[in-house]
């Protein structure tokens, strides 16, 4: 029987043992050495959801804050925060990805086509609250004012881009948040919000160069959007549409809708966006709400095969595991 040449060749056999057998070959004579292998746990989150595995791309982390409200991350609400996620990342249009429970108050997102990582952390770390407000009677001329000052403190904002100038951020920043504190107290409670709406699209303006964001209510969001807009129809008092708290759009509502309100269930928001904007708006709403504030903690690009499981991180080597 004539010999086989292993010249120079090293083949690796993975094998359901502890261990993988690697035969070397040197000029014909067969030597067999051990080499330890590591299989990897079942690849299963705490919310037996899988990681991908492997996997190539990036994976952020995200931890919920506690705040008054929830003065501990209980599973249901860390379940509640995964399914935001989940709707968003569906709404971005990304494929192949996974997201996972790590422990107790930490998400791990596993997105293989992610892009511009910038515009994702925005649309998915963003609350998402939208709302609309009917603004208090006699407050016109007070909402000018702010409204102007809000325009002021955004130039401002832009100015301060790019510098160093530490304390008149932190200043700017300081000022539009009490600025929006006093566009928000010149308006009633809600009285209609996200929850109401079943769809959500962005919409060209064709007389602008800007972007709105067109939306559809369930049937007892279009009821209360009609009553609220004839409730303010030809009163001068504006619609204040909030999101997170801070005003988008506040439309005044005609006289010519004083009898019935606005009806059919659809409403276009308006103010200013960009394209960019307006796509980001419309994922937060096409996802819902986040229950409790996040924050990315963790972005790590996976540039080789690799596996994480709920005990650690596991290289994927040809046919071999290697534990980090």
């Amino acid at each position: 029987m004539k010999q086989k040449n292993f010249q120079n060749s090293r083949i690796y056999f993975l094998l359901p043992t502890a261990f993988c057998f690697g035969i070397i070959g040197f000029g014909g004579m067969l030597k067999i050495k051990a080499i330890a292998q590591t299989h990897p746990p079942a690849i299963k989150s705490l919310d037996n959801s899988s990681f991908i595995c492997p996997f190539i791309g990036t994976e952020l982390t995200f931890e919920v804050k506690l705040t008054d409200v929830n003065s501990q991350v209980t599973p249901e609400l860390l379940a509640e925060v995964r399914e935001v996620l989940l709707k968003r990342i569906v709404a971005l249009k990304l494929t192949d990805f996974a997201i996972v429970s790590l422990n107790q108050n930490q998400i791990l997102a596993q997105l293989s086509a992610a892009k511009d990582l910038e515009q994702i952390q925005k649309a998915l770390t963003t609350i998402g609250k939208l709302d609309f407000r009917i603004q208090k009677s006699g407050t016109e001329a007070k909402l000018r004012i702010e409204q102007q000052r809000y325009q002021k403190l955004i130039v401002e904002k832009e100015k301060l881009k790019g510098t160093n100038n530490r304390i008149a951020i932190a200043r700017n920043k300081v000022a539009l948040a009490r600025n929006q504190q006093a566009i928000l107290n010149l308006f009633a409670d809600p009285l209609l919000t996200g929850k109401q709406i079943v769809s959500a699209a962005i919409e060209h303006q064709e007389t602008r160069t800007n972007w709105g964001i067109e939306i559809s209510f369930d049937d007892p969001g279009a009821e209360t959007f009609a009553r609220i807009t004839k409730e303010i129809a030809g009163t001068g008092r504006v619609l204040g549409v909030f999101f997170d708290d801070t005003l988008l759009s506040a439309p005044i509502v005609p006289a010519e809708f004083a009898e019935r309100g606005i009806t059919g269930g659809k409403a276009v928001i308006t103010g200013r966006f960009t394209e960019e904007d307006a796509n980001s708006l419309v994922i937060q709403l096409q996802g819902g709400t986040l229950p409790a504030p996040i924050d990315l903690i963790s972005v790590i690009n996976v540039n080789h095969n690799r596996c994480q499981t709920s005990t650690g991180f596991y290289w994927f080597l040809g046919s071999a595991w290697e534990p980090v």
